[in-house]
């Protein structure tokens, strides 16, 4: 690599660096990450690094490649979300090189990229979306530029209907990923799939669609192997199966009828769209536009694949029927069409794009967001204002560490204290009590039997906790735009 090459490089890399760090409470300008759902996979990625498998012996829903993610991620620090920015920059650099990839199909110019870059790197964190940062949706992007990447291109090639074969591999195992990441957000996969087998079936190459077929299912095969063959280790197959795929797709399942369920899907879709403004300004308007100036090639198609593909994934993350805030940022990737859009009306009106103009819209961008992230508020905040910190400081002075996070979420205390639960729902999820009691009863029974944890965290007072505990601390704080107040129990004495 040229000389020239490796400093575009290493400029996209501290691009993209500048806005995960200010942006993501992962970062070293954190004290702490309280994400609840981030907490959780760190309490699992942690676990399996002492040895305790996902599904069998701790209940959580997520794929088992996030918690793989996690895991490293624990490795670097266990206490802290620090190795969950090192792995976020490194997400980042590979968004940020597959946007340049895509507009380089287009544009040869090299400070367009860079303007893509800087406006992809201004929607991915504007969008409310995004969260805390660490979300299955974000470590899935690097995986969706690659694919997106591949099918731009072979949407736009005029000579052949016909993808080269190791690329089919290629993003057949990329999907085999994502399925084992968090399978909602395969809809992209499912067109991309479709795509490159159907195109060629109404062309009457039926042999290259079935090849195609059978190659891009082997390499979903060949992503799981690794998968498998830990939970086989671990005989957990079974965990693995009934937990993450039985039970996900059942327990959320509501009574509603069909058509309710599809149109709060695309009711919840079209709220994401319409309230994050990158997505109605890069997306939607640009996928509108498609029909009227087709920017992505001379093949009929191409336009309504990339409809679709944007369509599907959208339906496939909000499929469930549920709304929350993260789901939607696997949407961020289609900001691409609005980002090409910005440089063709450029390129037509012939204005004059230069280095300075690219530093002062940084400028400008880092400042809007600095205003409007709800993140940044908490740069400001010291270990004194997280219950995290203070119920920690607690915990580690006693000999007996056992703690269980009660009717919620994992607060973030399993963390802090750098405890691994003993107990397999060692936090209530987000599933309907209705349609899975068993993780209340089992909380109850936790606290009621004579091996009760030492510590239980809950973020209200209840009759049962104050029979067999008393409150230790309590805490006031921020979170997600309301007020929560943490409690701390200790086990009464007489209980010991």
């Amino acid at each position: 690599m040229k000389k020239k090459n490796i400093l575009k490089v290493i400029l996209i890399f501290l691009i993209g660096a500048i806005f995960i760090t200010l942006m993501s409470k992962n970062s070293f300008l954190f004290r702490f990450n309280d994400w609840w759902d981030a907490n959780a996979f760190m309490t699992v990625g942690k676990g399996i690094l002492s040895g305790i498998v996902p599904y069998r012996d701790l209940f959580e829903q997520k794929g088992p490649y996030l918690y793989f993610i996690y895991a490293v991620s624990a490795f670097i620090s266990n206490k802290t979300f620090i190795g969950v920015y090192f792995l976020e920059l490194i997400t980042m650099f590979i968004n940020l090189l597959f946007v340049r990839k895509i507009i380089k199909l287009f544009y040869k110019d090299e400070i367009y990229s860079f303007l893509g870059i800087l406006i992809y790197c201004f929607s991915a964190f504007f969008v409310f979306t995004f969260g805390h940062g660490g979300s299955a949706e974000e470590f899935t992007l690097p995986l969706m530029f690659i694919s997106m990447y591949h099918y731009i291109r072979y949407l736009k090639d005029k000579k052949s209907d016909n993808m080269d074969k190791k690329l089919v591999l290629l993003n057949g195992i990329i999907a085999g990923v994502v399925f084992w990441i968090k399978y909602s957000l395969l809809g992209f996969w499912f067109i991309f799939a479709a795509t490159i087998c159907l195109i060629p079936l109404f062309k009457k190459d039926i042999k290259t669609a079935i090849i195609n077929a059978f190659i891009f299912i082997g390499g979903m095969i060949l992503a799981s192997i690794p998968c498998l063959i830990y939970f086989a280790i671990n005989h957990a197959i079974g965990d693995l199966f009934n937990i993450y795929l039985l039970v996900n797709m059942t327990s959320y399942a509501s009574k509603t009828s069909v058509l309710l369920k599809i149109w709060k899907m695309f009711y919840i879709l079209l709220g994401n769209i319409f309230g994050n403004i990158p997505y109605l300004l890069l997306i939607l308007v640009p996928i509108i536009m498609l029909y009227k100036k087709d920017i992505l090639g001379d093949k009929k198609y191409a336009k309504v694949c990339f409809t679709i593909a944007f369509m599907f994934t959208g339906i496939m993350a909000f499929i469930g029927g549920t709304a929350y805030f993260y789901y939607g940022y696997i949407l961020t990737p289609f900001t691409i069409i609005g980002i090409l859009y910005i440089i063709d009306i450029i390129k037509t009106k012939k204005w004059k794009l230069k280095n300075i103009h690219l530093g002062m819209l940084m400028i400008i961008f880092l400042g809007i967001l600095l205003i409007t992230s709800d993140n940044t508020k908490y740069m400001s905040w010291k270990k004194s204002d997280y219950a995290q910190f203070i119920f920690a400081d607690i915990i580690n002075k006693s000999e007996e560490k056992t703690l269980l996070n009660y009717y919620g979420l994992d607060f973030g205390l399993y963390t802090t204290t750098g405890i691994n639960p003993e107990y397999y729902y060692f936090m209530r999820n987000n599933i309907p009590h209705e349609n899975y009691p068993k993780m209340r009863k089992n909380q109850k029974k936790y606290i009621k039997s004579d091996e009760r944890p030492k510590y239980v965290i809950a973020k209200k007072e209840y009759e049962l906790l104050n029979e067999y505990y008393d409150i230790i601390a309590v805490k006031k704080q921020r979170y997600e735009n309301r007020k929560i107040t943490y409690y701390l129990y200790e086990r009464k004495n007489n209980q010991d």
